[in-house]
């Protein structure tokens, strides 16, 4: 029995738009060392801490409040135990989802098949990091289920785990996703059954037309494999998919095209998706600088973008516009709703892209700034680089702030050099330290630094014995970064 394992953590170094102390980390434990927090749904700990678990991680990236439960069982009574806790914890829906495979993990590749996963959310954790505001908040809060606790037992033919042995609680919403139980003829492939239905009238959609593409191993490919025509009722249905990972596109003409993605496993994978295809609609305006001179040549681009309910809506053949040489953009088939837009152009920065714009739109002003730099170094006490991997934080000046001003994240070269090299006319709060364990209060430590459009901030890092707390040295300006 495993009481102890080793932790660790994949951080990627970004410099992007965070919150306060949000970093792209995923922390991940080997072994079933118990794991206390409040924050948990009711009865949730009780499954969480079962000693078969392997190992446990936390993600998404930024600290977004999943976590995610690994089991290997030595018999069925096991699973069987585990199911009735799970059935125990208190909250609205519970779902138990059948899976064919190994459940290989994500993360603990190495470790073999598993027997059942467990999936459950903290929603405040979840809302804080990855909630850029409040219709957002909610728009990925039910784009997640509305965070409700789900079990994946993994039915493969030399597991522990025979379906016909196991008694389900009544509680239990219970999804399968096994082809040879699904309501398909063809059954030697994986399956999608899809239904389309219009956003605003929740009505089925006829003679829309849904796509199959194959996206390849990196997702990158586009190639067609099938197509399908809805019938009245809505519902298209692809069977006989080989393993593979795919894109399923819906278009009809007057609304703005949907998309999911689905991998099809060795396993042989029964799906269902409900497409709400929203009406489509268009934004357009002007690009200028802060002395109001028109900026020809940005890219502009859409993303975050809701339907009128509010929901996140998977875009699909949106592509980024050029600003004429009179600064002006046009971006069509939106879905009507809200988007973000960004801008893109080399030395130049747009301040509030996190602003929610409503589609349709016209007459829309973004107004870009040029950007500064900031260098230095991290040393120790002893004037010396530091020996093990630092990375060096940038976030907004002051205590609390708010979600969408300009922050990021890298790791220091080995002779503790550093560079940001475009960054917004900001002050800022510079720390330096290890990637896992640092504190809020730990961030709140840093100095000050202020950089200015088109000049480099040059600073020196002394780490202290804990790694914790920093301060700067010799502060310096040059121009042109």
């Amino acid at each position: 029995m495993m009481k102890r394992g080793h932790c660790r953590a994949l951080l990627v170094s970004v410099s992007v738009l965070i919150g306060p102390t949000a970093f792209a980390l995923i922390t991940s434990q080997s072994g079933n060392t118990p794991l206390e927090d409040p924050r948990l749904p009711q009865g949730a700990l009780a499954v969480a801490n079962l000693p078969y678990r392997t190992g446990h991680w936390i993600g998404p990236p930024f600290g977004g409040g999943q976590y995610n439960f690994e089991y290997v069982c030595e018999d069925i009574q096991q699973f069987n135990d585990a199911l009735k806790l799970f059935a125990a914890i208190e909250a609205p829906e519970l779902n138990l989802v059948i899976a064919g495979g190994d459940g290989t993990s994500p993360i603990f590749r190495e470790d073999g098949p598993k027997d059942f996963s467990f999936m459950v959310w903290i929603k405040e954790s979840f809302d804080f990091q990855l909630g850029l505001d409040h219709l957002s908040r909610r728009a990925r809060w039910d784009y997640f289920n509305n965070g409700n606790p789900r079990l994946t037992v993994f039915i493969r033919p030399d597991g522990v785990i025979k379906w016909h042995d196991v008694p389900v609680p009544e509680n239990l919403v219970v999804t399968d996703q096994r082809v040879v139980k699904a309501p398909v003829n063809d059954k030697s492939g994986s399956a999608i059954k899809g239904i389309v239905l219009g956003s605003a009238s929740h009505s089925p959609i006829g003679g829309a037309q849904a796509v199959l593409v194959d996206a390849g191993e990196d997702w990158k490919d586009r190639t067609r494999v099938a197509e399908k025509t809805t019938d009245d009722s809505g519902f298209f249905l692809f069977e006989g998919i080989h393993p593979g990972n795919y894109y399923v596109n819906v278009l009809k003409e007057g609304f703005s095209a949907s998309s999911e993605n689905f991998s099809a496993p060795e396993w042989k994978k029964y799906q269902e998706f409900t497409f709400d295809l929203s009406p489509a609609g268009s934004v357009s305006g002007t690009v200028v600088d802060v002395e109001g001179n028109l900026l020809p040549g940005v890219e502009v681009r859409v993303g975050h973008v809701l339907d009128k309910e509010g929901m996140m809506y998977p875009l699909t053949g949106i592509q980024p516009d050029i600003t004429s040489e009179e600064g002006q953009f046009i971006i069509s088939g939106l879905p009507e709703g809200k988007a973000r837009i960004n801008c893109v152009m080399e030395r130049m920065y747009l301040p509030g892209s996190l602003r929610v714009h409503d589609v349709p739109s016209e007459n829309i002003r973004l107004t870009m700034v040029k950007v500064g730099a900031l260098r230095g170094k991290v040393l120790t006490k002893d004037g010396n680089p530091p020996s093990d991997p630092v990375h060096v934080f940038i976030q907004g000046e002051k205590d609390g702030d708010p979600i969408g001003r300009w922050g990021g994240s890298m790791l220091c070269n080995e002779d503790g050099t550093f560079s940001f090299e475009e960054i917004p006319p900001d002050t800022y709060r510079v720390n330096a330290g290890m990637p896992v364990g640092m504190s809020r209060d730990g961030l709140q430590k840093g100095e000050i630094c202020t950089v200015e459009s088109e000049k480099t901030a040059n600073v020196e890092l002394v780490l202290d014995d804990e790694l914790r707390s920093r301060r700067f040295r010799h502060p310096q300006e040059t121009k042109d970064p």
